[in-house]
């Protein structure tokens, strides 16, 4: 029986994923079209995270990426 070389093994196809900043962008996009949010209405990470279900890193690296303000009191705008 021939075991295969290294190469072999290396040629996988990639895993399809999704990034989770960009679904909570997805789902904070459609809230604002639907008037879910008031013009300049503050959004605390923390609260945002918790109501995702998820940790806030994600919601700090979608604020980075988005290049949303934060105030001092850790709310995007």
């Amino acid at each position: 029986m021939a075991t295969p070389d290294n190469d072999d093994l290396l040629e996988l196809e990639p895993i399809a994923r999704h990034i989770l900043h960009e679904q909570i962008l997805n789902i904070l996009k459609r809230k604002i079209m639907m008037g879910g949010f008031a013009p300049g209405q503050k959004l605390p990470l923390r609260a945002l995270a918790k109501s995702l279900d998820t940790s806030l890193m994600p919601v700090r690296c979608l604020v980075w990426k988005a290049s949303v303000s934060l105030s001092q009191h850790r709310s995007a705008r």
